[in-house]
């Protein structure tokens, strides 16, 4: 089989920048691992680097980071699924928040108008008015 052809760039970037590779126990392995991401999810590379005192691109934490894409995820679900409601006397938009005391008026209120689905026929005996 013949060897596949390196591009220049590629050929200089493997001169410049060699690979180095080492075995660890597992043991050793995830221990260095745990160590990495407890020090905000440095890179083996990096560790090296900083190992030898070369100065390496400060990187955010890791519980900031989460905190970050958690505040992101919840914020979209909010913009996507939270009820708003206009204020009859300034205008601007009351955000109904799961579990706040007017989620829970609004749920009773809808048990106790009997709101259901549009297609959902009303029980015997109940108005036959359909809400929903």
């Amino acid at each position: 089989m013949a060897k596949r052809k390196i591009p220049p760039a590629q050929r200089r970037y493997n001169e410049s920048h060699p690979t180095v590779s080492f075995r660890l126990t597992r043991e050793l392995y995830d221990q260095l691992k745990r160590h990495l991401i407890n020090r905000g999810g440095l890179s083996f590379a990096d560790f090296v680097k900083e190992s030898l005192g070369v100065q390496i691109q400060e990187k955010p934490a890791v519980k900031e980071t989460r905190y970050t894409w958690y505040k992101h995820g919840f914020d979209d679900a909010v913009e996507r699924y939270c009820i708003t409601l206009r204020c009859p006397k300034c205008g601007e938009d009351v955000v109904v928040r799961p579990d706040s005391e007017l989620h829970s008026r609004i749920k009773k209120a809808m048990r106790q108008y009997e709101w259901r689905h549009a297609d959902c026929e009303p029980e015997p005996g109940k108005p036959s008015e359909n809400r929903g």
